[in-house]
């Protein structure tokens, strides 16, 4: 789902990324950048948008655009 901009911007709108649970939900999403996990992915952008996320201070600068 991480790789769909309208899913994104439903986060974004209603305020999940900036809720403490959900960022450790999205750290505990760093499992699938082991090798025996990548290759099951079928939207690599999910995990470039993933990787974005779990960057310190992105959210943050996110926020105000």
């Amino acid at each position: 789902m991480l790789g769909d901009v309208g899913y994104l911007r439903q986060l974004h709108v209603r305020g999940y990324l900036y809720d403490q649970r959900f960022q450790e939900y999205l750290r505990g999403l760093s499992y699938l950048f082991q090798k025996q996990w990548l290759r099951l992915i079928r939207y690599p952008e999910g995990l470039w948008n993933l990787k974005s996320f779990l960057r310190e201070g992105f959210i943050e600068s996110i926020k105000n655009p």
